[in-house]
């Protein structure tokens, strides 16, 4: 129960500024209902079936669309098997703004009641959403950082809360009509503030690089390649630990094996000097 006009004027033309046109309807040329076809696999929203097969692909049947102009400043996702634009895209202030060409409407497509419609819905979510939650803002400790602030605190006293509660002060920087912190010195990992007196004005999150936790296994040779002009000590994976640490800085007790020696070669004298006594009884009973 849409109200075509509605759309038109309030959302089509308000924030794409496209004159939305009336609704079309299938003919037996297009095999009795439109598709989607010449999906952008490299949009995040679609990003998860790069790897399908085009013949695995969801079909999904749609017996109606809403034609859209095409202008530079709006950016095609997907189209209609008609070649005509399906979901748009177009930047709206600090964020994003979609615009699906058809309606949801069970008796319009089959969409809402298709198992491709809730992933799509929480993925085209995610995606306008991560200009508001930084979804893909990744620092790494020791990485330069830059954060937008409130230009309303320019006038404070702004001050930064390490993951472990010790705080600096930041120099704002003015550009234009935005207030901006660099922050140099990150070189802990976990939760940072930034605050004034009155209020925390931001949080970002350090990570310790990824690459630091790479489970797979690094050869001796390439350790000793990296490492080259060092004193190196290799510990199995079944050692006892600290005995072997003990052994690398004490050196191995000797005093075991050479008493198990002397042992040996105590009773081997026992053994020898036996066999002689019986060699030497011998001879002189013949």
């Amino acid at each position: 129960n849409i109200d075509p006009e509605f759309y038109a004027q309030r959302i089509v033309k308000r924030f794409f500024d496209l004159d939305l046109k009336l609704a079309f309807t299938p003919t037996k040329n297009v095999g009795g209902f439109f598709t989607l076809e010449k999906i952008d696999f490299n949009h995040p929203i679609f990003q998860v079936y790069q790897n399908v097969e085009k013949s695995k692909l969801p079909q999904i049947k749609f017996s109606s669309l809403f034609e859209l102009p095409q202008r530079k400043n709006v950016k095609v996702i997907s189209r209609f098997n008609l070649g005509k634009p399906a979901l748009i895209e177009k930047n709206l202030g600090s964020g994003k703004i979609l615009l699906f060409a058809t309606s949801l409407d069970e008796r319009e497509s089959d969409l809402v009641i298709h198992p491709f419609f809730v992933p799509f819905v929480n993925r085209t979510v995610e995606y306008l959403a991560s200009d508001l939650s930084l979804l893909f803002e990744d620092f790494l400790v020791g990485s330069k950082i830059e954060r937008e602030l409130d230009p309303a605190l320019s006038r404070e006293e702004i001050k930064l809360v390490d993951p472990e509660n010790l705080e600096s002060f930041l120099a704002p920087i003015i550009q234009k009509d935005k207030l901006m912190v660099k922050i140099s010195d990150a070189d802990k990992s976990g939760i940072y503030k930034i605050k004034t007196e009155e209020k925390v004005a931001d949080r970002f999150a350090v990570n310790i690089d990824p690459r630091d936790s790479d489970p797979q296994k690094i050869e001796k040779s390439e350790i000793e390649k990296k490492l080259e002009g060092l004193s190196l000590f290799f510990i199995n994976p079944d050692d006892d630990i600290e005995k072997a640490i003990l052994v690398s800085r004490y050196g191995k007790e000797l005093w075991k094996p050479f008493l198990w020696i002397v042992v040996g070669l105590l009773a081997l004298e026992m053994y020898l000097a036996r066999t002689r006594k019986k060699d030497i009884v011998t001879e002189e009973g013949t």
